[in-house]
């Protein structure tokens, strides 16, 4: 398996873990959304590098920031206006998850988190689809 693909299956697998957390009712249950805050971060992680390994391959753009990988994504297509914009907002909350025991904070991020949790999937496939990979199940 190439670096790329990888990176692909690494994204893909993390994405599948937050989207399966967060389709699940969890209430108030404090240990469940802090679970699905780490999820959120990981796979932002996971999909903003294999979007930089996709835009470095097949694009042949070489940016080392998640800004800057958004932007050349959205450049090349593979993100429309407001996607991109969403994903930009999307760093910022990556950033607070930092500030997590602030139980206000969490909440709030949480709320949030099946929102972005759709988009990175969405990214995702964006990127396979460049690629011509098959999004395996």
């Amino acid at each position: 398996m190439d670096r790329l693909d990888q990176k692909l299956e690494v994204a893909g697998r993390a994405c599948a873990t937050l989207i399966e957390l967060v389709s699940r009712p969890y209430g108030d249950a404090v240990v469940t959304r802090d679970a699905t805050i780490l999820r959120f971060v990981y796979s932002f992680e996971t999909t903003w590098k294999a979007a930089q390994r996709v835009l470095n391959l097949y694009e042949s753009i070489d940016v080392a920031t998640p800004r800057a990988v958004i932007q050349s994504c959205w450049k090349a297509g593979l993100l429309n206006d407001e996607q991109a914009e969403q994903i930009m907002a999307m760093i910022t909350d990556r950033n607070l998850t930092v500030h997590a025991y602030d139980e206000k904070l969490a909440v709030e991020l949480a709320t949030r988190i099946p929102a972005h949790a759709a988009l990175l999937g969405f990214w995702l496939t964006a990127l396979r689809n460049r690629v011509g990979r098959e999004q395996k199940p």
